[in-house]
This record gives structure tokens, sequence and C-alpha cells, in this order.
């Protein structure tokens, strides 16, 4: 194993082995030796030059800073001195070319470069260089010590995790992003950046080291720990961390844009759980405040877990964002953050949280708040256009579907005929949030009554989808109750949309007849009704029964079944049951049944009616 240039330039044999030939340099470069081998801190700083010690030389810490680097032993030999002279032909530097190695195919050549002391006719060392390609890239003993220790205090700040320390040896600009984070998170932190550091600590070889940054490298037992310093004022100060792991869950691509993202969710999580707005919006990206939590009764939904720094997290950086993660219990939430554009140079990146998203570990539903705050506002919306019969705002705040299948096709007249009985103009009191996908199910209490709104996200909006409203009492469903063609249940659809969609027909329908407008007539009706009665006719008949009065009653039931459906108007006393069936990407009137009263006789189909009117004027 390779040990400190202590024991390598020290052996006892040193003046010995090169007889009388370059003494002085023998003797300076023995002195500097043997005060490494002694740990004589005094001896060093007298055999060193003004600049070695500025750079290298730092009390206690040299000797143990000598241990990380990985320097040749064995037996040493000055094969060569280079006189460097000025044009004055003054000597003012001395190379000194030292071998070493026990065998000569080992044997390593160790250039020391020496210059005049403050003392005349004195010379002392002012650095040395492993190799010819160390010399060429400037790559020194004396700068390796001067990034190696600052190492050494900045690991044991870390290993120990005391914030104080950890602050210390940091830059300004990483201190900044690590002061933000509360102390159980910094020692939690750091406790995950050096785990797997051997108690041994060694620095790799594969150092970089430049006039105003440096990169060494520590060994883990799974991978690397990679320490980047700045220089600020000729002292090197630890300015961000990097774990590379064979285990993609111990991997830390940049220990300042983590603390920054940490220090982000941590921040929020507090602001949420005091519901302090002005805080949320420094915190969160201007899209998820403004499109969800500015207008949001943050009390309806709350976040697992606490914030005391206690916790166990997973905090993953991937390109410009980041997820933070905590479980807790049977829910884990997770924290989506998206990093800024620095505002200063060497500035760390800040994070803004922009969703969130409670998970159920048994996998029932996901809740982002993203689409829960949103789908809240959007329902809110919705229900005080409906209120207000306001077509605009209720095609701008309904899905795609819903507005091309109902409200594209309603008027302002249709309103009054709509089945929006159970739809109280009042506002919805939040009950229960159910995520299910893209949808979103919210139970609400409006007036007397409980509705479900359901949403979809659509193209990042939430959009109101459908209502579901809840059933007819028995009495008003009686109409229900016959066993006639195409009628195979006796309950009535709870969705809105369904109901309002089968009834639009009826209404062009009716209006057509009301009008004499035939050809909307033959528009709500399918083919074959068409062709049987409307295509004869240019006008409205007279009909012996006026069907206007059983059409206008109101909706009091729906039943589907495949490509037909049949919607009732009205009761078994008074009313009428239309049949539909899907044609042309729509439902049509295929017939009307005219109902006066329960018995047979008191029951009119509309087809049959316009029949008979064609045969008795043909």
């Amino acid at each position: 194993m390779r040990t400190s240039v202590a024991l390598v330039l020290c052996g006892c044999c040193w003046s010995l082995s090169v007889g009388c030939s370059h003494m002085v340099e023998n003797r300076v470069v023995t002195a500097f030796s043997d005060s490494l081998k002694d740990h004589d801190l005094a001896q060093l700083e007298k055999q060193s030059s003004a600049d070695f010690k500025k750079k290298a030389v730092q009390g206690d810490d040299t000797f143990r800073a000598l241990k990380l680097i990985d320097l040749p032993e064995g037996k040493h030999k000055v094969v060569n001195v280079k006189d460097v002279k000025d044009d004055d032909k003054h000597i003012v530097e001395k190379l000194a070319t030292v071998e070493i190695g026990d065998k000569r195919a080992e044997k390593i050549k160790v250039r020391f470069r020496l210059k005049p002391g403050a003392s005349s006719g004195q010379w002392v060392v002012d650095d040395l260089y492993l190799s010819r390609a160390d010399e060429k890239a400037n790559k020194s003993v004396g700068n390796r010590l001067a990034v190696v220790i600052p190492l050494l205090d900045a690991l044991d700040a870390w290993k120990v995790g005391e914030r104080d320390r950890i602050l210390a040896v940091a830059t300004p600009e990483f201190a900044q992003s690590l002061s933000d984070l509360s102390p159980p998170h910094l020692a939690r932190f750091a406790k995950q950046v050096t785990a797997d550091i051997a108690e041994q600590t060694r620095v790799l070889a594969q150092d970089r080291i430049g006039d105003e940054t440096a990169e060494m490298r520590v060994p883990k037992e799974s991978g690397e720990l990679v320490m980047k310093f700045r220089k600020i004022d000729d002292r090197w100060k630890l300015d961000d961390l990097q774990v590379e792991s064979r285990r993609n869950s111990a991997a830390i691509a940049s220990a300042r844009q983590v603390s920054a993202a940490l220090s982000a969710a941590v921040l929020f999580q507090e602001a949420y759980r005091k519901a302090n707005k002005l805080a949320l919006e420094e915190i969160s990206t201007p899209q998820f405040f403004k499109g969800s939590l500015a207008a949001a009764d943050l009390s309806l939904v709350e976040l697992p877990g606490v914030s005391n720094g206690e916790e166990k997290f997973d905090l993953k950086l991937d390109g410009t964002s980041a997820t933070f993660i905590v479980p807790a219990g049977s829910e884990m939430v997770k924290l989506t953050l998206e990093q800024q554009n620095p505002t200063k140079f060497n500035s760390t990146s800040r994070y803004l949280v922009d969703d969130v998203t409670i998970y159920e570990l048994n996998g029932s539903q996901d809740k982002r708040l993203s689409a829960l705050f949103t789908a809240h506002q959007a329902l809110n919306d919705f229900s005080v256009a409906l209120a207000e019969h306001n077509l605009k705002a209720l095609r701008a705040h309904s899905t795609h579907d819903f507005s091309q299948r109902v409200w594209s096709l309603v008027v302002p007249e249709y309103f009054a005929r709509l089945p929006l009985d159970e739809i109280q103009p009042t506002n919805p009191r939040i009950l229960q949030t159910d995520f299910k996908g893209s949808l979103t199910e919210i139970l609400v209490e409006q007036g007397d009554t409980p509705l479900t709104y359901v949403l979809r996200d659509e193209g990042g909006r939430m959009l109101v989808d459908d209502v579901l409203i809840p059933s007819l009492p028995e009495n008003q469903s009686t109409a229900l109750a016959d066993s006639r063609e195409h009628t195979s249940k006796t309950d009535r659809t709870l969705s809105l949309k369904t109901n309002i969609a089968m009834l639009l027909p009826i209404l062009k329908f009716a209006d057509g007849l009301q009008d004499s407008k035939m050809e909307d007539v033959r528009g709500a009706s399918t083919d074959e009704f068409s062709r049987l009665a409307w295509n004869y006719l240019d006008k409205t008949p007279e009909f012996e029964r006026d069907p206007q009065p059983h059409l206008s009653a109101r909706m009091s039931g729906l039943t589907q079944q495949q490509d037909r459906a049949v919607v009732v108007l009205g009761d078994d006393r008074f009313g009428a049951r239309v049949e539909l069936i899907k044609e042309r990407g729509g439902y049509r009137i295929d017939d009307v049944l005219l109902i006066s009263g329960p018995a047979d006789d008191q029951r009119v189909g509309l087809k049959r009616e316009v029949r008979t009117h064609l045969a008795r004027n043909h």
C-alpha cells in the first residue's frame, strides 16, 4: 500500500545513497521529509516557501491530509538537478528529480521545486510533483493539499451533521441553499450524503484542480462522493456535493440543488398547514398558485404526515424538475417542483412547487391538489352559470362532450323545460371528493339535494362533464311501470347530461310541430318515422288530440337499452312516452305515445295518428 511522502523521503540511507552529489538539494529535501515524518509543524514551516505554507501548511491538518494522497514509496535518490536562472544569471529556482522505488521497473520520478528562503543562502521546498504529467498540468502536491485540507473539514462537518460546521465550510451560495433547511432536515440529508464512506478516508487520483474550481473524489462502498470546491479569497470552500452510486436510489446529482428543492418542499408544507397563502405564493409556481391555491379552501384537503424533519423522505432530481416524496401511514405525499433560472452567477437555482399529489397506498385513489382545487372552482362556476341560465359560461366550464351533446344545442327558451328541478340555484357545499384517474367526483349538498358533480381533466383544465342527481320518488316514475316495447327498467338514469341530451330532440320536435317547421320535425325524427309520416306534410296537421300539452309535460323518467331509449313526460295520468332510436350519430324520435290516463283507449300513438290523418286526406 502507498503511504505518505514522509515515509518516502525520510529513509536513513538518503544522504548516504547519493554521496556528495547534489548536497544542497539533499539537505533541503531531507529536512523537509523529516518534518513530514515527525509531524513537526514548526520544522515544516521552516523548510517550506511562503507560497507553499500559505496553500498547503495549515496546522496539524496538513499531516492528516497527506494520508489521503496516494504518494509513492521505496528507496529514493536525487538523480538530477536543474538550475533556473533569471536574466542576471542568478539561480532563482532548482528543479530536483528524485527517483523513488525498490525495483528498477517500479521506480517513479518525483520532481521537487526549490526556491531561496528568507535566510541568505537557504533553500526551501516550494512544491513537488508526483509525475511529469502532473507537472505539465500544474497538479502539484501543494495544490492538492490546498484542497484536501478543506475537504477533510467538510467531510467531518457532514459526517457529524452539525449545522454550523456545515455552513462554515461551504461557499456563501451553497450555505444559503442549506441554511433554509431545519437542523433535523439538514442532519438527515448529511447522513444520506455521507453514508457508506470508509472510516479510513482517501482521495482518488481522478481529481481535477483548476485556478478557481476543484473536484475531488472520495470512495464509497457503492460508488463515489464527488466534492466540488470553489476558491474564495485564496481559500477553497465546498461548493457542491454529488453522489455517484451503483444503486440508483442512493444517487444524488447535486446536493446544492437537492437542498434547494428540499427547503422549498418543507416551506410549502409548513405554509400549507398554516393556510398561509402569502407564503404559498412565494414558494409555488404562478400557475399552481393562481390556478389552484389562491381561491381554494385549504381546510378541505389535509396534507398527511408532519413537517418536523423527523419523517423519512425521498427527493430526486430529473433535469429541471424534482420530486419530494414523504410516506405517511396509509398515504404518500408527492410534491412536484420546477427549477427556476438562477438570478446571479454561481447562485443556486430556486425550486417552486408545481403540484402536490396524495396517494393512497391501497391504490384506491390519487388526490392531485391542482385538479382538486381547480375542480372545486370549476364546480362553483358551473353551478352559478346553471342558476343564471348562462349558456356561454356553461359551455366554457363544461367538457367538449358535455358542450357538444347538450349546451351547443340548447337555446335560452329551453331552460324552463329542462329537468333541472332537483338542482337548486344555491351555492353547493362540498362534502367529499373522490379521484378516479382523469375523473374527479365531488359530492355536494346543494339546497336540500345531494348531487355529484363529475369533472374531467381536459387539456390541463378541470371541466364539468356531468351532474348526477338522485332517482325520482316512486310516485313520480309510475309511468315507467308499463311493460311496453323497448322498456326493460323502471329507474331513471342519474345523469343530467344524458337526461338533457335525450330531451333535446323532443323539445326540437315539439317546437317544430308548434310552429309548423316540418324540417325541424323531420330532423328530430328517425328516417322511418319521417318516411311513414312527416315527408308527406308541409305543415302540422290538425290532430284529433293535440300533442303539444302532452309534449310540454315535465320529464319524469328515462330508460336506455343499447341504441334505444324511452323518455317519459308527465305520469300515467297525463303526459307522453317518447321512443327514441340512435341514428346518424344521435337519438331521434321514432314514435310518441300520448297519455291521457291508464286505460288503453286513453293512449294514442302519434305515428298512427299521422298515418290515419294522411289516409283520410288522400
